[in-house]
């Protein structure tokens, strides 16, 4: 039996991990480790790449790695992702393991309200895009939904 590559996966470039000076460090080399051990094919790394400045939490909702990250008026400021960073822990991963297809990516956060920004930092033509939807009334639903960016216009299904 042959297992399907693993097609999101977050490592310690992503800000909800922790990030790279935390102890989520060395995450990607670990998970690129197990993944050959146990015979993947592939590994997509698909690290969060946000831009919103409007995301509001309460510290309850988060893990106590992520907390220091919320404003005193409660909104979340996570911190950019470092592309210099990830790329060159791509690259040491690809040399490591030969044998295991490596791809970069990110999930990028609101690409219709972003697309532009982020453009100039990485080629986010082929990224997953993530849409958080509220609807207020006396509980609060949330529905997330990956949608492809093409050109960073409004998603496509």
């Amino acid at each position: 039996m042959s297992l399907p590559a693993d097609s999101h996966v977050h490592s310690e470039w992503s800000w909800d991990t922790g990030g790279p000076n935390s102890l989520a460090a060395g995450r990607m080399e670990t998970m690129c480790e197990r993944a050959a051990a146990i015979g993947l094919p592939a590994v997509v790394f698909t690290e969060h790449f946000d831009f919103d400045d409007a995301w509001r939490t309460t510290p309850e909702d988060l893990m106590s790695h992520q907390q220091g990250m919320l404003d005193p008026d409660g909104y979340l400021r996570p911190p950019p992702l470092d592309v210099a960073g990830y790329r060159e822990s791509i690259d040491r991963c690809r040399h490591r393991f030969p044998d295991l297809t490596i791809l970069a990516g990110v999930e990028f956060g609101q690409p219709h309200l972003f697309g532009r920004r982020a453009s100039m930092l990485v080629d986010v033509s082929l990224s997953i895009g993530s849409t958080v939807l509220f609807t207020l009334s006396r509980s609060v639903t949330t529905a997330t939904s990956p949608t492809p960016c093409s050109g960073c216009g409004p998603p496509t299904t």
